[in-house]
C-alpha cells in the first residue's frame, strides 16, 4: 500500500487543525484585586500578581511605579 505525497499533506494538515482546536481557550483574563489612592494590586495569572504603588513627586506629580 502506497501513500501519495497529497495524502500525506492532508493528513497532516488535519492533525495541525484538530490539534489547534484542542488548545485551552479560557485563558486567565487579568483584573484588578484591589484599588487605593496609592496602591494597585492586578491579578495577571492564577498565582501572580503586579503590585503599582504611586509616589508623589513635585515635578511630575503622582508617579506610578511597579513592582514585579
Amino acid at each position: 500500500m502506497r501513500i501519495s505525497v497529497k495524502s500525506m499533506i492532508v493528513i497532516l494538515f488535519s492533525f495541525i487543525v484538530i490539534s489547534c482546536n484542542l488548545q485551552n481557550k479560557d485563558s486567565f483574563k487579568a483584573k484588578e484585586v484591589y484599588k487605593s489612592g496609592s496602591l494597585i494590586i492586578t491579578q495577571v495569572s492564577e498565582n501572580a500578581f503586579i503590585h503599582t504603588s504611586f509616589k508623589q513627586t513635585n515635578d511630575f506629580g503622582n508617579v506610578p511605579a511597579t513592582d514585579w
